[in-house]
């Protein structure tokens, strides 16, 4: 659980596995939940936030916006908020950063990495897997079907 408090807004953040326990590190294959609690110290017209994840190269593979789903948070008293991701993450080290803004001009209230943690990979991972470089590792399904040449009778 990481804790910030800046002049304008008290923030806790704690991620959550799938069934929503806490977790300091989870693993590769589950899907991944950001619970944050807020409260801004002062009155706002309105108020957005986001939730972007960087990787161990500096990049974000993350960075969703709670107002690209639609979603209207109250900008008044303490408010919790948690979005859920699929697990896409590979194993390897992270941090986690959170935005918020107040008014309708967007004025940014914070803007900072606030967790660092670590997705581990799955037991039956192997070592040329957890090697390669790659932004995400979803889930993918292989299938296969034989396939008979037919031969052109002319």
């Amino acid at each position: 659980r990481a804790t910030r408090r800046v002049s304008e807004v008290e923030l806790s953040v704690v991620l959550l596995d799938g069934a929503g326990d806490p977790v300091e590190s989870p693993q590769r294959d589950e899907p991944l939940q950001v619970e944050l609690e807020y409260e801004l110290k002062r009155p706002a017209p309105s108020i957005d936030l986001a939730v972007y994840v960087v990787n161990e190269l500096g990049l974000r593979v993350v960075d969703e916006q709670c107002s690209d789903s639609g979603e209207h948070l109250p900008p008044q008293g303490r408010q919790i908020v948690t979005m859920s991701m699929p697990a896409i993450l590979p194993a390897g080290d992270y941090t986690l950063g959170v935005w918020i803004a107040s008014g309708y001009e967007r004025e940014s209230v914070l803007d900072e990495e606030v967790l660092s943690f670590s997705v581990l990979p799955c037991p039956g991972d192997r070592q040329e897997a957890l090697d390669r470089r790659r932004l995400v590792q979803p889930q993918v399904r292989w299938h296969q079907a034989s396939s008979e040449a037919t031969a052109d009778p002319q």
